[in-house]
């Protein structure tokens, strides 16, 4: 069973590490070399420094001019069909990396008012639940023959608000979200984004104590990747029953998209390990 492709979802706050995720699956910023063949997939104006030291070919920004809303959703279903064309005859990138969800979402449904007026607001909402289908089947990582990882913003679980009679004015989150973030979307896909994906990991930048090349400890920032869900945060991990068995950690610390692979197939091998003396003794109680 094993799986060849790999699709996650990174989602978090600024600044926590998730571009770092997509890039460094198919470019190693220390070497300035790449690993293997990737796409940087971009949605309006979000910038990282990072990203300004790939190779050109390697880095793809979809903007709509003023002139023309949505085209970017256009260019983008455009170039998805090249790339599945591609695959089919077997050739094309090894990873593509969509920079970010939450702002494809946000940018879709201002550019949506901008073409056709705010008169119906749930228009906007229903065509972007369209497009998102549209886009989320062309990155179907089978299909492509490919990594498929993407980024999206973190937002909080969200309560009803009411009137003073007590009247529902802006309905919440549904019952069944028990978490306190999950990936921040508008709309259909704020409830149903986490479905297309392997692995759906909350990033969190926090404080650790971190060992230098001179042996001494500092505090530093690190990059927490968080593995098994909590009440706290929406975690998917297609693999939660052998990352539980094999008594994984909650979180990896500043992992590379790599070192997340190589954690999950750890997971599955110790897994059957335990899953096999398990059964041997249960043999030979019989």
């Amino acid at each position: 069973n094993q799986m060849t492709y790999h699709s996650h979802l990174y989602y978090g706050g600024p600044g926590a590490g998730k571009t770092f995720e997509l890039i460094t699956a198919f470019w190693d910023p220390d070497t300035g070399k790449p690993i293997r063949d990737g796409r940087l997939l971009l949605f309006g104006r979000e910038d990282n420094p990072l990203i300004a030291t790939l190779p050109e070919k390697m880095v793809k920004r979809f903007v709509s001019p003023a002139e023309k809303p949505l085209q970017f959703m256009e260019d983008f279903g455009v170039y998805m069909k090249a790339a599945v064309a591609q695959a089919r005859k077997g050739g094309g990138p090894e990873v593509y990396g969509v920079d970010g969800f939450s702002e494809w979402n946000f940018i879709y449904l201002l550019e949506h008012t901008a073409a056709y007026g705010s008169g119906d607001r749930w228009a906007g909402w229903r065509a972007a639940k369209d497009s998102f289908l549209g886009a989320v089947q062309m990155l179907n990582p089978n299909e492509l023959k490919a990594h498929v990882l993407a980024t999206a913003r973190v937002a909080a679980k969200k309560k009803d608000t009411a009137d003073r009679a007590g009247n529902v004015i802006v309905e919440g989150d549904p019952d069944w979200v028990d978490s306190k973030y999950f990936p921040s979307m508008d709309g259909w896909m704020r409830d149903h984004i986490s479905y297309y994906f392997n692995l759906v990991s909350y990033v969190d930048a926090d404080f650790a104590q971190v060992k230098l090349p001179d042996g001494k400890t500092k505090e530093e920032v690190v990059s927490k990747y968080w593995m098994k869900n909590t009440p706290q945060f929406l975690v998917k991990n297609t693999w939660r029953r052998e990352w539980t068995l094999a008594q994984m950690p909650d979180y990896l610390t500043n992992p590379r998209f790599d070192d997340i692979v190589k954690a999950i197939d750890e997971a599955k091998t110790k897994a059957a390990i335990v899953l096999k003396s398990r059964e041997a003794t249960n043999a030979s109680i019989k």
